[in-house]
């Protein structure tokens, strides 16, 4: 059979283009599964700073990485600096982060969902209202403690030295029934 064009060199540009006759970089290799494209380009290139660049003009994954088997622990992608490696994705789904993590901007957030191991189960932060909600069990350990407030004028909870504790730091602690005609019930387990 007749052979077609693979690659081309253009003559003006001094750009190599596998698959198209007009490479848009310094290194354009173009499928025409769905017009994707992996760019390779030295400088500036249309305001963008990237030295590498994936594109899709339609359709498809812009990157797509595969591993062998799901259970594969090696890393399938790994971002590194001098310091070692910043983020890294394992076959087997893990990922690692080895720096802050921010989600979305200030006034532009975005729901954050972590799953549990038992159906239905879950931690949100809701962007929308600005609460941390899910279906949940929270357990801190001894010796930890919530508090509530300024660091001045807190309200503390924590468990200590096997006892448990409800502290007002510097301020009022008031228990508040709002609801009419009920109850406010303390109990301790009678051991006789």
């Amino acid at each position: 059979g007749s052979l077609g064009e693979f690659a081309r060199i253009d003559s003006s540009t001094s750009r190599l283009g596998i698959g198209t006759a007009s490479p848009t970089a310094n290194l354009d290799i173009t499928t025409n599964l769905n017009q994707q494209h992996l760019y390779i380009q030295g400088a500036l290139d249309s305001g963008a700073t990237a030295l590498v660049r994936l594109k899709t003009i339609s359709n498809g994954n812009v990157l797509q990485l595969e591993s062998g088997t799901t259970s594969d622990s090696r890393e399938i992608f790994d971002v590194r600096n001098s310091n070692g490696t910043v983020f890294k994705i394992q076959g087997d789904g893990a990922s690692v982060f080895s720096g802050a993590v921010t989600v979305g901007a200030n006034t532009d957030g975005h729901d954050v969902i972590f799953y549990g191991n038992t159906d239905g189960f879950y931690l949100q932060w809701d962007e929308s209202t600005n609460y941390l909600t899910g279906v949940y069990n929270q357990r801190i350990t001894s010796d930890r403690e919530l508090q509530f407030g300024t660091s001045v004028n807190y309200l503390r909870l924590y468990h200590y030295s096997g006892a448990s504790w409800i502290k007002a730091h510097s301020s009022t602690l008031n228990i508040w029934n709002e609801t009419v005609d009920d109850d406010i019930v303390f109990k301790v387990t009678d051991s006789s």
